[in-house]
């Protein structure tokens, strides 16, 4: 993306998207789901894996945009799956 300041990437910020919207869908699914807390953990290993090999190429702060945004998303699943018991 160019602007009057100069070219920039959006790795970075996809990266974090990409987790946030992961993260989302994994508690979502896991809230709904019977499986217990195994749901969240394969999930969560899975997605995080998977993305991490796009996020990769951005080095270790797409890593970490990506678990960053990725636990943001998840702790709405989370905490809807604690107040349900």
């Amino acid at each position: 993306v160019c602007t009057a300041e100069g070219c920039s990437t959006l790795c970075l910020q996809a990266c974090t998207a990409g987790g946030g919207a992961a993260g989302l869908l994994v508690g979502l699914l896991g809230a709904r789901s019977r499986g217990g807390l195994g749901v969240f953990v394969a999930g969560s290993v899975v997605a995080i894996l998977v993305g991490s090999t796009g996020c990769s190429c951005v080095g270790h702060a797409g890593i970490v945009g990506l678990c960053a945004g990725f636990g943001l998303g998840l702790a709405p699943g989370l905490v809807r799956r604690a107040v349900a018991r």
